[in-house]
């Protein structure tokens, strides 16, 4: 379930499950990670994160964040999300952690995995992509059977030939503030109690022959809020997609690491 630690809980209690992340993925692009993303009794992969708004605003509500890290972990050997913000040190470089860390484990995969979010219904949207696209992406991550991987690298490309430079293990992505605070835009007035925070998974798929054994795709996150008792006893979901920076190569530091 989701755990607040002390921003001084780097070393102790953060890095290890960030470490595990990297050496589960590995070197190679085949490896078979499903076991990670499997619910609880067999009931299949995972489709994302629950969190409640009081434990989410332990991690948005500080003075002097810039922006905020979501960094992929393992912990008790299922997948977890790190999320932590980020501020000016006295330099002016942006090396000191601003927040408390906000960790989410398997106890968190709250999800059907076979519901898509009804994103054409969203209240105020600020979403980066067009619904379409949205959907078939969140749409992609739960057609797959088996996650290898090749879905969890980048591919990083050298800026003067063009060509490919190297692949390295994707390790999470950098929001700015707009993309956090903005998914209540137009919620305001509801308790609290009723705000839910969710994280969806998708798979920016690219090869429609690679859902079996996907190579040519990768991991990306959703991140929206839904008010449980909306008006007439109706759901509203405010989302904003794709707008992450992608780590590497876009880590900044931060915390004790990327």
């Amino acid at each position: 379930m989701a755990k607040v630690i002390d921003k001084t809980g780097f070393e102790s209690e953060v890095k290890p499950i960030l470490d595990a992340w990297v050496n589960t993925v590995g070197d190679k692009l085949d490896t078979d990670l499903t076991q990670y993303f499997k619910l609880p009794g067999d009931k299949g992969i995972g489709s994302g994160f629950s969190v409640s708004f009081k434990d989410f605003k332990q991690l948005i509500n500080t003075v002097g964040t810039q922006f905020f890290k979501a960094r992929f972990g393992i912990q008790e050997d299922k997948f977890a999300l790190v999320l932590w913000g980020v501020g000016n040190a006295q330099n002016g470089t942006l090396t000191q952690v601003s927040t408390n860390y906000l960790i989410l484990d398997h106890q968190d995969f709250t999800f059907d995995n076979k519901t898509i979010p009804n994103l054409p219904e969203m209240r105020n949207s600020v979403a980066k992509l067009p619904i379409i696209l949205a959907h078939s992406r969140l749409e992609s991550w739960r057609k797959l059977t088996t996650l290898k991987s090749g879905i969890f690298k980048i591919n990083l490309i050298n800026e003067n030939t063009l060509k490919l430079k190297e692949t390295k293990t994707l390790r999470g992505y950098n929001y700015s503030l707009i993309d956090f605070f903005g998914i209540f835009i137009g919620i305001e007035s509801f308790p609290e109690e009723d705000i839910t925070i969710r994280i969806d998974f998708c798979y920016l798929n690219y090869d429609s022959n690679s859902m079996v054994d996907p190579t040519q795709g990768f991991f990306d996150l959703l991140f929206s809020t839904v008010v449980s008792n909306g008006t007439a006893g109706k759901k509203i979901q405010n989302a904003f997609y794709d707008a992450g920076a992608p780590c590497p190569p876009l880590c900044n530091g931060g915390g004790g690491g990327d």
